[in-house]
């Protein structure tokens, strides 16, 4: 780059032979510094338009097929699933480009109907022209390694190179050929198993878990089954959700807020008791968990007054010890903890327990709401994952939405699948579109429904959204 100011200078010394060597590709800018400090070429902006140009490439090579994978779907839940586990910003890029350009084999989609045990209805029949695929990837030059993800994800599906499941923790590029893996299995493998992409969220579950040790690891596959319960509404709507972790276990701790944050809570670690009841008299969490073993004399009594004080609402309480005495666990339990932890400790199976509580207390709180419904802005929970949710728990509803601009949007849900929509003087499925295309500008209610205007829709909601994501993407959304 050089400066307008000494544009000439500089030609002229090119002019008089003071480089010897050719020069590379010239930028002039007002001033150099003032073009740096601007960013003439925000990366993501760059990323944006290579993303639309592999998009528009995967449509071409997949024009020919029955089977168009829903492409857009499989991105988010690469993005998101990369981000829950830590890669790397230019590493979830990079794998969202990867996606993109492999292309499902239509012979592999017809010979595996019904598959739904642990062998892989995924392999190397599974994507045609493979080759290709990598050297595209290489053409691209992409500051991080697509050709060789693409290459480990060929070595995890056929099982001929397995060293992905092994590395550690920290390699991105194992990481993410475990996401790639995983995900592309969800939907093309669920294409030919029983229920097909319609199978229940527990079936898909199931077949993600059969997966562990054979396309991914355990913590890759809870971590995108996580992302999964949250989509469909299991983990609340999608919210996160705030736990106070009090005392320490040796050896478990540290793991278990780890499976904790990858399972979308945000933990706050607190000295004792005492500071955690000040914290909770300030803005209390939704769930507190105790070491009893740190404060024996105290947490029963915390316990009791917690309940006392909160008189049914307030967090959720968990206690954790080293004791299997029933007698402890039982006055544990009845001094107001909703479950008690005992050895043999597993971070996965307590997130579990602790998920399925606070599920409960969720829709038990939703009830005693009555019929007001729930709202939020896209910002806190995005339009897809809000219709997944809804969809995912079969619910006939009326969504309200509106933009700051004064735009307003009517959807309605009847038993999960989007009946009808209207935006401005446009109905039917183009008004779904049309909100999708607000983005993040916009917020939303939510209430029951149980009379409905004459259907304008028809279409499934997978369609909507993978239809109404490529249009935002092609308008640089």
């Amino acid at each position: 780059m050089i400066s307008e100011d000494v544009e000439e200078d500089f030609y002229r010394l090119v002019a008089g032979g003071a480089t010897g060597s050719p020069l590379p590709g010239i930028s002039v800018f007002g001033t150099v510094a003032g073009a740096l400090m601007d960013n003439p070429v925000p990366y993501s902006k760059v990323f944006g338009s290579l993303l639309r140009s592999v998009q528009l490439l995967a449509q071409y090579r997949t024009s020919t097929s029955s089977w168009k994978p829903p492409y857009a779907l499989i991105s988010k839940d690469i993005q998101q699933t990369g981000r829950l586990l830590g890669l790397r910003d230019a590493a979830v890029d990079g794998l969202r480009v990867a996606a993109h350009l492999l292309v499902p084999s239509e012979k592999a989609l017809q010979e595996t109907p019904g598959n739904t045990g642990t062998s892989l209805p995924i392999n190397a029949g599974s994507f045609r022209n493979i080759d290709r695929s990598i050297q595209l990837a290489k053409s691209l030059d992409f500051p991080w390694d697509i050709p060789g993800c693409l290459r480990g994800f060929m070595g995890l599906i056929t099982g001929t190179d397995p060293s992905s499941l092994h590395r550690d923790k920290e390699d991105d590029t194992s990481l993410a050929t475990q996401i790639l893996a995983l995900v592309w299995y969800r939907y093309y493998a669920f294409e030919n198993m029983q229920g097909g992409p319609q199978a229940s969220p527990e079936t898909i579950k199931l077949g993600l878990r059969q997966q562990a040790g054979h396309l991914a690891s355990s913590p890759v596959v809870e971590s995108y089954v996580s992302i999964l319960e949250q989509a469909s509404g299991q983990q609340g709507i999608g919210l996160r959700r705030n736990i106070f972790i009090v005392g320490n276990v040796p050896d478990l701790s540290p793991n278990l807020v780890h499976e904790l944050k990858r399972h979308g809570f945000r933990t706050v670690e607190v000295a004792n008791l005492e500071e955690t009841e000040h914290l909770c008299n300030r803005q209390a969490p939704d769930a507190v968990l105790v070491n009893h073993d740190s404060f024996p004399e105290q947490t029963l009594k915390f316990g009791w007054s917690a309940m006392k004080d909160r008189q049914g609402a307030g967090p959720a309480l968990f206690a954790l010890t080293e004791s299997s005495e029933p007698s402890l666990i039982m006055n544990l339990m009845e001094s107001g903890f909703s479950d008690v932890f005992a050895p043999p400790f597993n971070a996965a199976v307590l997130v579990a327990r602790i998920s399925k509580t606070l599920a409960i207390v969720t829709r038990k709180g939703e009830s005693a709401s009555g019929r007001q419904g729930f709202s939020a802005t896209f910002n806190e929970l995005s339009f897809t994952d809000l219709i997944q949710a809804l969809a995912g728990g079969g619910k006939s509803v009326r969504i309200l939405l509106e933009r700051p601009t004064g735009e307003k949007a009517d959807i309605y849900m009847r038993t999960g699948q989007i009946v009808h929509a209207a935006c401005g003087k446009v109905s039917g499925i183009e008004a779904v579109y049309e909100v999708i295309s607000w983005h993040n500008d916009g917020s939303f209610r939510v209430v029951p429904a149980t009379q409905f205007p004459p259907d304008t829709i028809s279409t499934s909601n997978d369609y909507i959204l993978l239809e109404g994501c490529r249009r935002l993407d092609e308008a640089g959304g």
